[in-house]
């Protein structure tokens, strides 16, 4: 199981993105800035597959959701065309 969200809700209304702001509180700014609530977000990887060295551990490296579909295909050995 994998969970992921984007990077951050949007903090602001204007005519582009009428009636949709949000708080990253206590991260400044978000979806658009370069701020830390604009890149940063949590995620979650769990299952039988995750070595059980892995489990119950916190990361704080980076993860860009591309690489999800490379991950899965090495984990089950299905090569990637390309």
């Amino acid at each position: 199981l994998f969970a992921v969200t984007d990077n951050g809700g949007m903090t602001y209304w204007d005519e582009q993105w009428p009636a949709s702001a949000s708080s990253n509180f206590p991260l400044r700014g978000g979806k658009t800035t370069l701020f830390e609530g604009g890149v940063r977000a949590v995620s979650f990887v769990n299952g039988g597959a995750l070595p059980t060295t892995a489990r119950g551990k916190r990361r704080t490296q980076l993860l860009h959701a591309v690489d999800i579909l490379p991950t899965l295909a090495g984990f089950a050995g299905v090569p990637l065309l390309g």
